[in-house]
């Protein structure tokens, strides 16, 4: 449900199923999503790097955030290029009906090339030299170019064709003529907290880009993520960088708050379900980990690590009731916490378990 730059999603999800009644869920406790200030932060962001564009990473539902809600208002704003973990993720993006490109990070199976062809739109990012031949030979026999765009692990250890094998990729696409190369890109693995290894990662992709532009020229370059866009500013001479934390409104490190001012797009919502008086010496909640310092009321929150809210954050946490602090008491259980609230609390009261709040 939109409410005009917000939109609500229930936590708890219950499963789909055909040709049933409608289930709605009785439970108010709810994520409230604000897309203008993702939109703001994005903005920031742009800013930040140098005036270059930024793709907004929207893997694993745009980090809980809703993909469709987020891709949809992004693209309204003129944003053009977006990025998702796997090809269903780019699948559902696509069902919007918005015509955008969607680059997938992670590597595809050989039958997935004919999804595409179907969707030219999508932008494998190849890791396997190997793959790049398997495209080759599919669009050939397709009668279509199809795009793709490669990562070179400079570093990160992870997905990317490792610049050691930069002798054989170049081989490769000297040899493709049914394939369009459209970006080439490398990874940070710590760009908010080391500097020092993000610069000799640079220096390692520029020599590698050096040597595809031989072969392959006209291709978009993007190195950044949130922490090398707020650590690294050497990496803003490239076309694009890539964003998807910084974009809700978290950093990569606590450190880097001075550098630009993000506010959280989230806000985790519920309500005082029930008041329960204690006397003084009383446990509350599983193994008996708090006692009552003194008589006093606490608060029932339909909310437990069910919804995501950890048992580590058991009386260490604070929420805010009606604009005022009170600490989580207790363990948290799978569907509840329990809070410490004063007198004039009452049941039905809103609760702000995280996100940012008007009052």
């Amino acid at each position: 449900m939109c409410f005009g730059n917000y939109f609500c999603f229930d936590v708890f999800e219950f499963y789909k199923i055909k040709c049933m009644l409608e289930i709605r869920n009785f439970r108010e406790t709810f994520a409230e999503i604000n897309l203008e200030v993702m939109y703001e932060n994005y903005k920031k962001l742009i800013r930040l790097n140098n005036g270059k564009p930024i793709i907004p990473v929207i893997k694993a539902n745009a980090y809980g955030h809703g993909a469709v809600e987020v891709f949809s208002y992004f693209y309204k704003k003129g944003v053009r290029r977006f990025a998702v973990a796997f090809l269903e993720e780019a699948i559902e993006i696509f069902e919007v009906g918005m015509n955008a490109d969607v680059l997938i990070f992670s590597p595809l199976a050989p039958r997935d090339i004919e999804f595409l062809a179907r969707y030219d739109v999508f932008i494998p990012i190849v890791s396997d030299i190997s793959f790049i031949e398997e495209m080759e030979r599919k669009a050939r026999s397709l009668g279509k170019k199809l795009r793709f765009g490669i990562e070179i692990d400079t570093g990160m250890g992870r997905l990317g064709v490792h610049y050691r094998d930069l002798r054989k990729l170049i081989e490769v696409l000297g040899s493709v003529k049914n394939l369009e190369l459209t970006d080439v890109m490398t990874h940070f693995p710590s760009s908010d907290s080391d500097r020092e290894f993000a610069l000799h990662q640079l220096s390692i992709f520029d020599n590698v880009v050096e040597e595809i532009k031989k072969v392959f020229p006209g291709f978009f370059t993007h190195v950044s993520n949130s922490g090398g866009v707020l650590n690294v500013p050497e990496a803003s001479k490239y076309d694009f960088a890539r964003c998807g934390l910084s974009i809700y409104g978290y950093y990569p490190n606590l450190d880097l708050r001075d550098r630009v001012i993000l506010k959280n797009s989230m806000a985790l919502k519920s309500y005082i379900a029930l008041k329960k008086f204690f006397r003084k010496g009383e446990s509350i909640s599983y193994n008996r980990t708090y006692f009552m310092e003194r008589d006093g009321f606490v608060g029932v929150i339909p909310c437990g690590y069910a919804d995501g809210i950890t048992t580590l954050h058991s009386n260490k946490m604070r929420v805010l009731v009606n604009g005022l602090e009170c600490p989580v008491i207790g363990r948290i259980t799978m569907d509840y916490m329990m809070v410490l609230i004063p007198s004039n609390i009452d049941v039905g009261d809103e609760v702000l378990i995280f996100g940012e709040s008007e009052q």
